[in-house]
């Protein structure tokens, strides 16, 4: 036995399994048997049979197997193919559900969209017309601000007048300047009234239409008028109609006649204060003057 060479190293170990022996290689699990009556089992029985069987039947089993095989490939091709195209149709399934997905929030974004459009130009037609409205509004405070100033210098230039008018009157004995003024008074408290009548009648079309188709109706008729055919009847009542819509268009241009002949009460005051009469003695003699009148406008209706 010789003697090992001196290295001046130490010897090392070699490594070892955790278990202390080496790994066993694990065997290869073997395949599954071939389904019965399969084109698997049909190459196992050949590839058996042919151990033990002549050259010549071996090289027709070559053929025969060849065959087989590709039939086993067409088939495993076949069903490789049903299932590429069964994930095929799954997947453009999916895709078609997220366009579909994708497609809808795109349709209310642009329904949106529409809407928004619509409303600006909406807004901008509220625009145009707040400004109509507003300019019309502007111009009719400007004619209204004109026509109030100048009905201020008439009623300065009027005041002027009563004025001069009660200043010559001063001469005059009371009981005279209390009958004028009371006249005065009177054609005052009379044009209030029809005022009042004609805005209760103008508040209503309605009732202002039958107010006048009332006193039509009422209105006595001669022995003709008893006796008239249809057509005649129809007639009757458009000129009645006629009428009446000409006497409603006559009341609306009354109204604001009316209303100028209303003295008001502080004018009324500085009239009497001019005339130095006191509203005691002017305001029972104005109402015996509106009564009497009255009474003279009934007689003459029931005359009529």
């Amino acid at each position: 036995m010789s003697d090992e060479p001196f290295t001046g190293e130490q010897p090392q170990n070699r490594p070892k399994h955790a278990g202390g022996r080496p790994r066993k290689p694990v065997p290869t699990p073997l395949p599954p048997p071939p389904a019965p009556y399969s084109l698997e089992e049909t190459i196992k029985m050949g590839d058996e049979a042919a151990l033990s069987a002549t050259p010549s039947a071996r090289l027709r089993w070559c053929s025969d197997r060849i065959q087989i095989v590709r039939d086993i490939q067409a088939r495993d091709d076949a069903e490789h193919e049903n299932i590429l195209r069964t994930e095929n149709k799954r997947l453009m399934e999916r895709v078609e559900k997220l366009e579909k997905e994708r497609e809808k929030p795109e349709r209310e974004l642009a329904q949106k969209n529409r809407e928004l459009i619509q409303a600006r130009g909406q807004n901008e037609e509220f625009r145009k017309e707040v400004n109509e409205i507003r300019d019309e509004h502007d111009r009719m405070v400007n004619e209204f601000t004109k026509d109030r100033d100048a009905a201020v210098a008439r009623a300065a230039g009027l005041l002027t007048v009563a004025r001069c008018a009660a200043h010559e009157m001063k001469d005059f004995s009371e009981t005279e300047r209390i009958e004028y003024a009371a006249r005065l008074m009177s054609f005052s408290l009379k044009q209030s009234e029809v005022t009042e009548q004609l805005e209760k009648l103008l508040e209503n079309p309605n009732a202002h239409e039958d107010y006048y188709a009332e006193k039509f109706r009422n209105r006595p008729r001669d022995r003709v008028d008893l006796k008239v055919n249809p057509f005649q009847f129809e007639e009757s009542l458009r000129q009645e109609k006629a009428a009446i819509l000409e006497l409603m268009e006559e009341d609306v241009e009354k109204l604001p006649i009316a209303r100028s002949y209303v003295i008001p009460i502080e004018v009324m005051n500085q009239v009497s204060e001019l005339l130095s009469v006191t509203d005691e003695k002017v305001r029972p003699v104005a109402l015996a003057k509106l009564q009497e009148q009255k009474l003279q406008e009934q007689k003459l209706r029931a005359q009529t």
